[in-house]
């Protein structure tokens, strides 16, 4: 299929009221909460994308947290890759979910029978047939998230844009200090591919809803459906 320019939005990414981001308080350190959840995470993305494939479930690991600002993450992004914001929390405030490009590519050829194929030379824009594939896989990596860190009575993230150039997708500021995780999906049959989630602490601040001042907490360990 022919590429086809990068798609930006599923509809208008939102913009967050003053009152908003003067009322964000300054986030505990997420770092210990973040690190007990990745087990939980790690578990939940392998059940997600096997039941999205319908194959056996990958291995999926997660390096340690780390920190960076929004404009470092960007400059760490692909030209062209996979970029899902989903808002958390009744404000959706938005974190950033970034797949590599060709594990998109992959799953679209999948999607047309084939053998998971990142088409060479790599195109310079996603065919419109990604922008079905980025749904799902944002709906896969959201529903991980909201089963790894949120309390029970946490709302679910929700998708607000996706697209294939992080500048034009990303609603967030370049100054943002974004907690980061890079998840590594490793299938038999295929390449191994990079999932970056980027969560703005006000984001990390949706999810755990009820935080007190002794830090984030967090669900008891389950298992993932």
């Amino acid at each position: 299929m022919k590429p086809e320019r990068a798609f930006i939005a599923e509809r208008a990414v939102a913009q967050h009221c003053d009152a908003l981001l003067r009322n964000r308080a300054a986030a505990p350190d997420a770092a210990p909460s973040l690190v007990r959840a990745l087990p939980h995470l790690e578990a939940a993305l392998a059940t997600g994308i096997a039941a999205m494939t319908g194959g056996d479930a990958p291995r999926v690991t997660c390096e340690e947290p780390r920190q960076a600002s929004h404009a470092e993450f960007v400059a760490q992004t692909a030209p062209l890759a996979g970029v899902c914001v989903l808002g958390a929390g009744h404000h959706g405030v938005p974190l950033l979910a970034v797949i590599d490009a060709a594990a998109v590519f992959g799953f679209v050829d999948r999607a047309f029978g084939g053998q998971g194929q990142c088409p060479e030379p790599m195109p310079e824009a996603f065919p419109l047939s990604a922008e079905l594939i980025l749904g799902r896989l944002a709906g896969v990596i959201g529903a991980a998230v909201v089963h790894a860190f949120c309390a029970q009575a946490a709302p679910s993230l929700r998708p607000i844009a996706r697209g294939g150039r992080i500048t034009l997708v990303s609603p967030i500021a370049e100054a943002e200090t974004l907690n980061v995780l890079r998840l590594t999906v490793i299938e038999d049959a295929h390449d191994p591919w990079r999932i970056s989630l980027a969560f703005p602490p006000a984001a990390l601040a949706a999810l755990f809803h009820d935080a007190g001042e002794g830090g984030l907490p967090m669900p008891a360990p389950r298992v993932a459906n």
